[in-house]
């Protein structure tokens, strides 16, 4: 139940398409932690790629490697 996080959410459907989370290990506003359920809450392809040495701003800080694993991701799915 949705509804115990706050925020007003409710019942929140789960997500229906790909996904792909991108995420900073470094990252001091969200913890690594918090990708333990995220497929809990994902009905369809899910993709996490941790990046160590990135903070909150993986997209700066490791623009290469998300650039990369994003393109590859999508060609992926045409």
């Amino acid at each position: 139940d949705f509804s115990e996080v706050g925020g007003g959410w409710g019942d929140a459907p789960n997500i229906a398409i790909s996904t792909l989370v991108i995420h900073g290990l470094d990252d001091t506003a969200l913890h690594s932690d918090g990708l333990n359920y995220t497929g809990d809450w994902i009905d369809a392809d899910l993709t996490i790629l941790s990046v160590p040495g990135a903070g909150h701003c993986v997209q700066q800080d490791a623009s290469e490697l998300v650039s990369k694993n994003v393109g590859a991701w999508l060609d992926l799915r045409r």
